[in-house]
């Protein structure tokens, strides 16, 4: 009897001491592999940053995911792989900026905090942090989370701020029940656009740009000034949401939220450049203007670094218009028309990479239509791009694009 109480004890010390392992069973619609490649993940980031506070960060991630929120989404052709963080705090003091009009009007009640992971073939390549502020309740939010990941909310009201692993702030993107929007942090010019005294050298000026588009499709944007940094390293733009102009942790694998260390640019899909010759028509006096109306002109983008993503934004019916006093030469404006609109699409993926345009289809879309006007504008002053067709006398027709 005594011989089988000490095996008894035995087996009790074994179990006690053995590493608890994780029951995939009790993690409802997930692979079994992915609360595994989300740790790796982690970890992995962790070990490359070279900031502690980045470190320790990321580390204390991995206690704070709800394993039973784990769930796998679509997004866009590719997927993703959302947990809900439990007891997030940012490592920053939350003091909005004083400058920032837009928060003082603004408030909310509940705050909902996600992990994203992007996924590649299967294999986590990408993180993202989704800080989401609204007044709703959370059942809404976990009702919407699907829809909400691929930036077109059914219900959800309020804000979503992008953060890389680090909480490098990328932009904000606002759910309104008029209107939606998102808010950006861009560099302006080297010192003094605001008649402000620096001394120092490497000065930049920073401006929150706040950008709506309406259900009529019509847009507006503002830019407000919000201080200047001296010196800073490249990639540390200010976080709008903080008192002090800097952000915590900048470049480094850390800071890069998943992928190739070093490389935070959106993937470049080789883009074939627009270069047809299209059939031109006079309207209006001889001075008038020459229009052409091509169907589904397009471009496509891969933000997040991640080649399984392709985003492709189309523009069913453009109308393109050039004043006559530039050329009524029907190659000269065909020329014209390419070289606007593959400009206007190098514009985009630059916005892509600084973070100044988000990574949503319809936010990508409006910025390739603001870029398109703006070229045409350049190579010609008065040319004007419309996506609703041109008037019915004049014939549509598709897009060339070469290599």
């Amino acid at each position: 009897m005594k011989k089988t109480f000490i095996s008894y004890l035995v087996l009790l010390l074994i179990f006690a001491c053995k590493k608890k392992e994780v029951n995939f069973n009790d993690l409802p619609n997930i692979e079994k592999d992915s609360y595994e490649a989300i740790l790796n993940f982690l970890e992995n980031e962790a070990l490359e940053s070279s900031n502690k506070t980045t470190t320790s960060y990321i580390q204390g991630l991995k206690s704070k995911i709800d394993k039973k929120s784990i769930q796998i989404e679509k997004y866009y052709n590719s997927k993703v792989i959302v947990v809900s963080l439990t007891n997030e705090n940012s490592f920053y003091e939350k003091a909005p900026h004083g400058t920032i009009s837009r928060t003082e009007s603004y408030s909310y009640t509940n705050t909902f905090n996600l992990l994203v992971f992007h996924l590649n073939q299967d294999t986590i390549i990408n993180a993202e942090i989704l800080e989401c502020h609204t007044n709703q309740s959370e059942q809404i939010f976990q009702d919407d989370i699907a829809s909400l990941i691929n930036f077109n909310p059914n219900k959800y009201k309020g804000e979503v701020r992008y953060r890389k692993l680090n909480q490098k702030f990328l932009y904000t993107l606002l759910y309104e029940d008029d209107k939606k929007g998102y808010l950006t942090v861009k560099k302006g010019s080297e010192l003094n656009l605001q008649n402000h005294t620096v001394t120092e050298t490497n000065c930049i000026d920073w401006y929150i740009v706040t950008t709506y588009t309406y259900p009529d499709g019509s847009q507006t944007v503002t830019e407000q000034y919000i201080g200047t940094t001296c010196g800073d390293p490249e990639g540390c733009n200010p976080d709008p949401y903080l008192e002090q102009l800097t952000s915590a942790a900048c470049g480094g694998p850390g800071g890069s939220g998943g992928g190739t260390p070093g490389n935070e640019d959106p993937s470049a899909i080789p883009h074939k450049k627009l270069c047809g010759s299209y059939n031109w028509k006079i309207t209006g006096a001889p001075n008038g203007a020459s229009n052409t109306n091509i169907k589904n002109l397009y471009a496509t983008y891969s933000p997040n670094n991640n080649p399984s993503v392709r985003i492709t934004v189309t523009f069913s019916d453009a109308c393109v218009t050039i004043p006559n006093h530039c050329s009524t030469n029907q190659a000269t404006l065909s020329t014209m028309l390419n070289d606007a609109f593959n400009n206007a699409v190098l514009v985009v993926e630059a916005g892509l990479s600084s973070n100044t345009i988000p990574g949503a289809d319809w936010a990508i879309k409006d910025a390739l239509d603001a870029a398109f006007k703006a070229a045409l504008k350049v190579e010609c002053p008065g040319s004007h791009f419309a996506n609703q067709g041109c008037t019915p006398d004049i014939p549509w027709q598709l897009p060339t694009f070469c290599d």
